[in-house]
């Protein structure tokens, strides 16, 4: 019979062959509906194996084992009955068999006569049963190329390449994925027109990927997750292949890399790893075909070579929806399914899109993500709930309405090149609108980047990174908690708690810092201190309007500085309300080389750390105790008495006197005791000997009467390493909540809180007995509020409010935190009345104290920005 073939071009697309919809199944003499799933079964080196029967599978539906009635074997090559069979010939003949997408990279085509490309592709596809559809896609091809009908006969034309345009406007618009023309943007672009076309499509689907090697910048990941992603989800069979037989194994080192602060460099190497790593998202393998397109195609066809056909009986009164996911298993221990498509239903169960239908919906989703213009803006704010983390939120402004809507992800990539994908929203439905994506940042370096596909997923034109237009920090964030910092041009990098060598201190100390450019901005000073907080400079940041908002500069050249510890600190109350102050701490060294410096970084935090510790609990911040509990009276003796003075610990500490202190403090008790070892355990820590200052810490915990002194000490201690040792900050916390001292439980929760198990936290608060104190009520609201039991915390935030509580000056920053959380959870879909609420509430406090009127204020705008 004489192929049938409809060429389609949709941003360089082309379906070969007849769209074809579900139709009832059902055997003769049957009753009982079916359905197919196609799966794809290897062994464990990655061969097609064929033999296998129905009761060689399992099937579940719904958790549910069902009957797997035949299992057919479909390979590569099409035999004489399957070419002489009608379309509509047989029980199964009107299902399509595969829906294959071959991206083709223009790169693969150099040293190719494209006749010669185009005839080994012809005798491929001539093996292919009629019913396959193949799409060939091409990164050449316009992004918003409009849909064309081409004659069978052009099909060739497809696969060459096309003469240069020196009128083309997209030849010369600047590529949005590196700020820079790349190649890599249109390659994948066009895997990600493939993966939208697949899954759309019934039945088994493939994706091939014809390359000779892409150039990868870190951030390219972002793009290829929800991809990857999409791809997996919808059981997309993938392959990548490129021309040549894999090399040498190389030296890493040796390997040129993509940088974020660089051009990509074109090198063999490294775009073969980026395959890899392209193989590496799609959870699949690279293949190395002869380098002649005859030996591509023949990998290719290889790859392609046959799945198995299960016939599924239905239960009994179940309505499938249009498409589900199989659980398919193969009982042979050394074959595995490396993936199985969605189940393909019958008609009359549910109701099929006809192809035209299916045709409209990949162009509209195609059209309205690639045309939408959709204005991205960001702001970077300490999270309320962990002084740990920052959230960034990415605001996108919708100027019109888009049908069909259109949906947005929020990316972030951390220096590890490990992917995180925030929340995503639905946005153009109702025309002009702003929404905002919110994603929370551990400390580290990050690249952040906005994706923007359509209302199923499916993904369209990859565009809109967020690079052009956060410029925080040259267009990358470093989110560490303390400051937001960047080095100058000499390359050195600021890591918090690590060393410099002694010329990257003697440089000049850079800071930026982005605003909204549609608020006043603030007024903001960065200071240098030495180990003991006394300010050795300090600086204005002086603000400049740009396109990204308003941006702050600042320079404090720490010239002859002696070897010692310091810090840079930046009062970041205006732009992050109720945070504490942002710091960096860096050590001079006389260290020549920079990673022999980084490898010095002490391994527990040093003083400053406790020191902070100890200012936030004098501010009424986490954890809530006064000068006093710390301090631990059972240490104080008369000579520390007299140094602390009438100020408190911190005062002592930051003055003259505080080395005299330190001093004492290490002639306190016997050594043997377990004041002696909790004293001196201290000391050691001041001392920057973190691994002494631990052990007799830990010893001391366990060692008299005086145990519980040590306890908290260490709990202490480990509070202010934070991360690096949480679980022996929730131990020895604990050991002192058992005591039934209210602070100390509360203090036990929020490191348990800190270690991830918010329902023993929960379960701790509760445990509390009335009447509990304000803080206590704090911290049980938020615990409630990060389980998700709203009602409960919104129950316990209006008895706070209604008993008075709100009205005390001292309460109203802990209020406002509370309500920030809690809105933050209604902005994830909760009560939009709820919201509200606070925000009334919040408008009340702004206008009975002035001092909490900035603070207050700004979250309003904030929260109306995101909900409106």
């Amino acid at each position: 019979m004489v192929r049938r073939m409809a060429w389609l071009g949709c941003a360089g697309l082309v379906l070969l062959g007849g769209m074809v919809t579900a139709a009832p199944q059902q055997s003769p003499g049957s009753a009982v509906p079916e359905l197919t799933v196609d799966v794809w079964v290897r062994d464990r080196q990655g061969t097609a194996r064929s033999g296998l029967s129905a009761r060689d599978f399992g099937v579940q539906l719904d958790g549910q084992e069902q009957r797997v009635r035949s299992a057919r074997f479909i390979g590569e090559a099409a035999d004489a009955a399957d070419r002489a069979r009608p379309a509509n010939d047989g029980p199964h003949a009107d299902l399509p068999r595969r829906s294959v997408a071959v991206v083709v990279d223009d790169v693969s085509l150099e040293g190719n006569e494209p006749g010669a490309l185009v005839e080994a592709a012809g005798r491929w596809m001539a093996r292919l049963p009629a019913s396959d559809r193949v799409a060939i896609f091409r990164p050449s091809d316009p992004p918003a190329a409009r849909p064309t009908v081409q004659p069978p006969s052009d099909a060739t034309a497809r696969l060459t390449r096309p003469a240069p345009d020196s009128s083309s406007s997209d030849r010369s618009e600047p590529d949005a994925f590196f700020a820079q023309e790349h190649h890599t943007l249109r390659q994948v672009e066009a895997i990600a027109k493939a993966v939208s076309w697949l899954a759309t499509e019934s039945g088994p689907r493939v994706l091939v990927v014809l390359s000779a090697g892409m150039v990868m910048p870190p951030d390219a990941i972002l793009y290829l997750s929800p991809i990857a992603t999409l791809a997996r989800q919808n059981g997309i069979e993938t392959f990548l292949v490129a021309p040549g037989s894999a090399p040498a194994p190389a030296d890493p080192a040796a390997v040129p890399r993509a940088s974020w602060d660089s051009a990509p460099v074109d090198d063999p190497a490294q775009r073969l790893a980026g395959l890899e790593q392209i193989a590496s998202s799609f959870r699949t393998r690279l293949l190395h075909a002869a380098d002649s397109p005859a030996g591509v195609f023949d990998t290719i066809g290889r790859a392609l070579a046959g799945f198995y056909r299960l016939v599924v009986d239905v239960p009994s009164g179940v309505v499938l929806p249009r498409s589900l996911p199989a659980a398919v298993s193969v009982r042979a221990s050394d074959l595995v399914v490396s993936s199985a498509s969605r189940l393909s239903p019958p008609a009359g169960l549910t109701t099929p899109r006809t192809s035209e239908e299916r045709q409209r919906d990949i162009l509209a989703g195609v059209d309205a993500a690639s045309e939408i213009d959709i204005d991205v803006s960001t702001a970077l704010a300490l999270d309320p709930a962990s002084a740990d983390r920052l959230q960034l939120m990415v605001g996108l402004t919708v100027p019109r309405a888009v049908t069909p809507p259109v949906r947005a992800w929020v990316g972030v990539l951390d220096g590890s090149g490990n992917v995180r994908v925030g929340a995503t929203e639905m946005v153009g439905a109702a025309g002009a609108q702003r929404t905002s994506l919110s994603i929370d940042l551990e400390p580290g370096w990050h690249r952040v980047t906005v994706l923007v596909g359509d209302a199923e997923g499916r993904l369209g034109s990859v565009a809109l990174p967020v690079l052009g237009r956060l410029r925080s920090l040259a267009g990358y964030i470093l989110a560490e908690p303390r400051l937001l910092w960047r080095a100058d041009a000499s390359g050195w990098e600021m890591l918090a708690g690590g060393n410099l060598p002694e010329e990257a201190v003697a440089a000049a100390a850079i800071y930026e810092l982005y605003a909204e450019p549609d608020r006043r901005p603030p007024a903001l000073t960065l200071h240098l201190e030495d180990e003991s907080g006394r300010e050795l400079a300090s600086q204005a940041l002086t603000p400049t309007l740009t396109d990204q908002g308003w941006r702050f500069s600042s320079e404090i050249r720490p010239a002859g500085l002696e070897p010692g510890a310091y810090a840079f600190r930046l009062d970041t109350t205006p732009l992050s309300p109720g945070a504490s102050p942002l710091v960096v701490r860096f050590r001079k060294t006389t260290a020549a080389d920079p990673s022999a410096a980084a490898a010095a970084r002490p391994a527990l935090p040093d003083v400053a750390d406790l020191l902070n510790l100890f200012r936030a609990a004098v501010r009424d911040d986490w954890p809530r105790f006064t000068a006093d509990d710390l301090l631990v009276p059972d240490l104080l003796t008369p000579q520390l008495q007299a140094l602390a003075g009438s100020r408190g610990l911190p005062a002592a500490l930051t003055s003259a006197s505080g080395e005299a202190w330190w001093k004492t403090l290490r002639s306190v008790g016997s050594p043997g005791t377990a004041l002696g070892l909790a004293a001196r355990g201290l000391a050691a820590l001041h001392d920057g000997d973190a691994r002494t200052a631990e052990a007799q810490l830990r010893d001391a915990a366990s060692a008299g009467p005086a145990s519980p002194v040590a306890r908290r000490l260490l709990g202490l201690a480990h509070a202010a390493a934070g991360r690096d040792d949480a679980a022996a900050g929730v131990w020895s916390l604990g050991a002192m909540e058992k005591a039934g001292d209210e602070r100390w439980t509360v203090a036990y929760a929020e490191a348990l809180g800190r270690a991830g198990d918010f329902a023993a936290a929960l379960q701790v608060l509760r445990g509390i007995p009335e009447p509990r104190s304000t803080p206590t009520t704090h911290r049980l609201i938020d615990a409630l509020v990060i389980v998700g039991q709203l009602d409960e915390a919104t129950t316990l935030l209006r008895a706070w409010e209604a008993s008075g509580g709100a009205e005390q000056p001292a309460s109203r920053l802990a209020f406002y935190l509370v309500a920030l959380r809690y809105a933050a959870v209604i902005e994830s879909g909760a009560d939009g009345a709820a919201l509200d609420e606070f925000r009334r509430t919040a408008g009340r406090y702004v206008a009975a104290d002035g001092e909490f009127a900035d603070m207050v204020g700004t979250w309003i705008q904030s929260t109306a920005a995101l909900g409106n």
